[in-house]
């Protein structure tokens, strides 16, 4: 599944990325979204991000990841998850 495919499915203003990998989707989500909140387990992958503006980074496990902030689209590593 490509990149356009994907976008047909996003929503709204701000993103919640659930598992970077390397980065691909993210430098493509930074240019639909006006913020972005990436959570990555790997301390190294989100260095490796060169991407900084609108983004908010958490370096930590999902199941850690606690916050009272509402998102418009949640892309996870395996899927999108939408908001109806």
């Amino acid at each position: 599944m490509n990149y356009l495919s994907l976008k047909l499915y996003f929503k709204g203003e701000s993103v919640l990325e659930l598992g970077l990998s390397l980065g691909y989707l993210t430098k493509y989500l930074v240019n639909d979204f006006s913020t972005l909140d990436l959570v990555e387990s790997s301390k190294g992958l989100l260095n490796q991000l060169l991407i900084i503006q609108k983004t908010t980074k958490h370096n930590l496990y999902f199941k850690e990841f606690k916050t009272y902030k509402k998102f418009d689209t949640i892309r996870s590593i395996l899927k999108i998850l939408l908001k109806f």
